[in-house]
C-alpha cells in the first residue's frame, strides 16, 4: 500500500515500476501536521524508510522477474532499477539468501529458462 504522501508518477513505463514513486514536495496536506510529516509518515505506514522501502521493492520486482521471463540477470537488474547486476545480486542475496541464478534455478528447474 502506498501512502497518502507518495505519489505515483503515470508517466513511467512498467519498467520503471519500482522507481514509480515519488515524495510530495511541499507542506504537509493536513494543516494540523507538522513540517516534518511527509518525512514521518510514510516511514510508520511503510514500517521502513521511503529509501529501504524503494530498494525493497526493486529486489521484489527483479525477483519476479528472475522467476518469471527468460530475460539475463543484467537485463533483470536494469529493468528492475539498478546500477549494476553485481549490486542487484548482492541484494537479492541479501533479501533471499540465494544468488539470483540459483533462485531462477529453483523456479525453472535444472534446464532453465531460454536465456540467450
Amino acid at each position: 500500500m502506498v501512502p497518502p504522501c507518495l505519489v505515483p508518477r503515470p508517466h513511467l513505463s512498467a519498467a520503471d515500476f519500482p522507481t514509480q514513486y515519488t515524495a510530495l514536495s511541499g507542506r504537509a496536506p493536513c494543516p494540523r501536521l507538522s513540517s516534518t510529516c511527509p518525512r514521518l509518515s510514510p516511514r510508520r505506514a511503510l514500517g521502513t524508510t521511503p529509501a529501504r522501502f524503494l530498494w525493497d521493492e526493486r529486489v521484489r520486482h527483479g525477483v519476479f522477474l528472475l522467476e518469471h521471463t527468460g530475460l539475463t540477470v543484467a537485463e533483470v537488474a536494469d529493468r528492475a532499477g539498478f546500477q549494476s547486476s553485481f549490486h542487484f545480486s548482492r541484494r537479492v542475496r541479501a533479501a533471499t539468501g540465494l544468488p539470483p541464478r540459483e533462485l531462477r534455478r529453483r523456479r525453472w528447474g535444472t534446464g532453465g529458462p531460454s536465456v540467450s
